[in-house]
């Protein structure tokens, strides 16, 4: 049987993913919202939320804005979530 390694921290990405969707949340925005105002398709910004790519950081300054949060806020939110380095 082989071992299988279980990271005990999420992946950078999963961790931004996480916390976007919580802030997003926390003002009350929905998707349509988010995606309208930063210019972005549906399922781009899906992707975004759901850990599988890489968001810009003027796509994440756009966001923080609309959040009502700032880029250090955001960033701690990430950093909250016990990002594996």
């Amino acid at each position: 049987m082989r071992d299988v390694f279980v990271p005990d921290r999420m992946s950078y990405l999963t961790a931004v993913g996480l916390a976007v969707r919580r802030l997003r949340k926390r003002a009350g925005l929905t998707q349509r919202q988010v995606t309208s105002a930063l210019g972005l398709s549906s399922s781009a910004w899906s992707k975004v939320e759901h850990g599988l790519v890489n968001p810009g950081v003027l796509q994440l300054a756009r966001f923080a804005q609309l959040a009502g949060v700032s880029l250090v806020q955001l960033a701690e939110e990430i950093d909250n979530l016990n990002v594996k380095t």
